[in-house]
Formats: C-alpha cells, structure tokens, sequence
C-alpha cells in the first residue's frame, strides 16, 4: 500500500430500495421514552402496594 494512502471502508450502497425508518414520519401519539419509563415503575409501585394490603 503506497505511504500517502489513507485505508477506506467501503460502506454499502445507499437507496437500494431500502426503508430508513427513522426517517419516516408517523400519525401516531409520540410520548418521551422518560414518561414511558415513570409510568411503568408507578405502575408496578400500585401493584406491589395492592399485593401488600390485599393478600
């Protein structure tokens, strides 16, 4: 390899038919992952309180 070369990764073709997902833009309820993840843990905390008091 000659010295002023610099080594390449070929990367693979872009737009071959492929979806980018993340680049689509969706009609849907959009929640912040922080209030996903706060409601689960309130969720499991009134389970946990419920199998205390009501055996």
């Amino acid at each position: 390899m000659p010295k002023g070369k610099k080594e390449r990764t070929r990367l693979p073709p872009t737009g071959a038919g492929l979806i980018r997902y993340f680049d689509e833009d969706t009609k849907g309820l959009r929640v912040r992952p922080e209030i996903v993840i706060g409601i689960s843990v309130g969720i499991a905390i009134v389970i946990q309180l419920l199998r205390m008091y009501y055996p």
